[in-house]
Formats: C-alpha cells, structure tokens, sequence
C-alpha cells in the first residue's frame, strides 16, 4: 500500500468513501473513551492509498461501514466518548465507563464527514465491533452491537432493541456477535462469540436456534466446500454449514423459514401451487404438469423482478397443522405468465420434525 500510513494500534473500515471506483479506508485510533482523535480517511486510488486526511470528526474505536441515510454514499457508525463523564482527581484514570454515545457520521458522497443524530448509549464495553446489516427485514441497513441491534427507523434516525437473549454476561471473547444468513433464507441471523446461534424469524429478538460445538474467536466467515452456505472459521476450528443440502434434498423442518425461487420473464406475474400428488402431463404451449390439479393448492404469488426474478419465502407449519404433512411429498410448481401460461420448474417438499 504506497503512501499508506495508519493510526498506530487502531481501528481500520474498508468502504468507497467518494465517487470514484477504488476501495478507500477509514482508520481510527484504539485509545480510551476519553480521548478521542480526528478519525482518518486514505482514498484508494490508481498508485494505492493515498496520505491521510481528516474524515471531519473525532471518534475512538471500532467502526461499521454502510448507508444509514440512505442517499448512496457510504457513512460510518463508531464508538464515540465515554458519556457522561464523572469527575476525576487529576493523573488519574477515571472510573469503568457506565455507557458510550455513538458517532453516527453522514458522508456528503466525497469522504467529508458530519456527525449526525447521537443513537443511543452503547453498553460499557470498549471493545464491542459494530456490524451491519438488514436485521428486521424492511431493507434498511441497521447495526447490531452485541445484542442490541440499532435499527434505522428513518433516514439516518436509529431506534435500539434487543437483538437476541444472551446466554452468557457481557464479558471476553463472549460479548462479540456476528450476523450472517446461516439457513440460506435471505435474512440476517446472528452468530453470538460463546458459539450460540440465533436464527431470524422474521421479528426481533431473534429466538435461540441451537449452538456450535465451541465459541468463536477470530472469526471469519466464507464458503470453502462451495455449496453456497456460509460456512465459519473460528481460529483453527472449521464448522461446514449443511443447511443447502438438506434443501436441496427437499427436506423442511417444522416452523422453520422456507423458500422457493421462481424465473421467467421480467415483470410477469407468477403463481406458485401445491400438491399431494403427481402428474406429468404434456400442454404445448403451456409446457408439462407435473402436479396433481385434484389436490392443488395456491400458496404463492407476485410479479418477477427487471431481471426476471422472483422468490416465495414462508414458515413451515408447526404443531397440530404439521401433523397430517410430516413424511409425505408435497409437490409445488410454479405458473409464470409471460403473455401466456407456461409451468416452470418444480420441487418435492418433505417436512420433518427435528
């Protein structure tokens, strides 16, 4: 990285801070929470990073990288100071911390920087990473930071609420959090630092879902079998993510998300239906049947997307309307009318209990 020089011992956030089409950098120093120092910007560009100028503001800590204003420029949510701050005899550190107020800064779209709107208190831990991501499925980018989730309410106006029940106290490795999509639907769960994983349910909190067989440290997550879920690495400890082979194999757990994807023709609507039997039956132009018009069900719709997409996610029946379903096939296809009728792609769907 020519020309790159850093706050020594800080914080760095990887976004594209101005227009242009290179990766810039933010970096902040690690410090104390009363001590706060002109937060950095090194814009990328054609030779590497550039030399550090001011973002605009002071901060402390670690930071997110995401649009909380929504206006496509990319803003930064940090840690800021110690509030409020008690009094303390001179050369000698202050007293543990009861809250932090976060900086929420908006970027004009060129890397300059205005502090905006103080979200509420973070809890008093210095080391807590915020996170972002869709954490209440409206589309909006929210934060999470351990286990309250800030969710933007308005353009650049957070509201806090719990994102899960921990487990475990506020302390160590444990207090770190991670949301990611583990079940492959689309929506934000979170992995919690004492290996605790909470699966979305379209609300929040987000209910317990299970654990994994140890807690997470250094944590980063990728796809290493290449199956499309998110598998984690966890120091030198590996969890493979099976969720999309059991999908594929058509299997669904009671009350638990499920989804279908649809294609066709851009903006066409489309229906999904349901049966407890097959047919293959030939329909030129319409193309073949495979379900079973005696027992069909309508259980979907919509309109494809510009690019001729479209996706149908539900929750699985639970309890006493599993019951009849658990074991037995159903088959579901999918109507597109592009101008006309055509069945496309089908599946086989089998709930199970587990």
């Amino acid at each position: 990285m020519s020309g790159a020089s850093f706050h020594a011992s800080g914080h760095l956030e990887i976004g594209r801070f101005n227009a242009d089409a290179y990766d810039d950098v933010a970096s902040s120093v690690n410090g104390v929470p009363w001590l706060t120092a002109p937060v950095k910007i090194l814009f990328g560009g054609p030779g590497g990073l550039g030399a550090p100028t001011n973002a605009g503001f002071n901060g402390w800590g670690p930071m997110a990288a995401g649009d909380f204003d929504g206006d496509g420029d990319v803003d930064l949510f940090q840690h800021g100071p110690q509030t409020p701050l008690p009094p303390f005899p001179p050369l000698q550190p202050p007293p543990p911390p009861t809250a932090y107020t976060p900086i929420l800064a908006l970027n004009d779209g060129a890397g300059v920087f205005t502090v905006g709107a103080a979200p509420a208190p973070l809890p008093p831990l210095s080391s807590l990473r915020p996170w972002v991501a869709d954490l209440d499925g409206d589309g909006a980018q929210d934060v999470l930071v351990y286990a309250t989730a800030y969710l933007q309410s308005a353009p650049g106006v957070f509201a806090t609420t719990p994102a899960y029940a921990p487990t475990v106290p506020m302390f160590g490795a444990s207090v770190q959090a991670f949301p990611c999509d583990v079940d492959g639907d689309g929506a934000a769960d979170v992995l919690a630092g004492d290996g605790m994983w909470y699966r979305s349910q379209g609300a929040l909190p987000l209910p317990l879902e299970g654990a994994l067989p140890f807690p997470l440290t250094r944590v980063h997550f990728g796809d290493p079998d290449r199956d499309g879920d998110v598998d984690v690495l966890s120091g030198d400890q590996l969890v493979l993510n099976r969720t999309r082979h059991l999908l594929r194999d058509g299997l669904f757990r009671t009350g638990r998300s499920l989804r279908f994807v649809v294609s066709g023709a851009p903006n066409a609507p489309w229906l999904l239906a349901a049966s407890l039997g097959t047919l293959d039956l030939d329909l030129p132009p319409y193309g073949r049947l495979l379900i079973d018009p005696a027992t069909v069900a309508l259980i979907g719709g919509g309109v494809l997307d510009a690019t001729g997409a479209g996706a149908w996610s539900s929750v699985a029946p639970s309890g006493a309307a599993a019951a009849p379903l658990l074991g037995l096939p159903v088959y579901v296809q999918a109507v597109v009318d592009g101008g006309a009728p055509r069945f496309t792609g089908a599946w086989t769907a089998v709930l199970i209990d587990v």
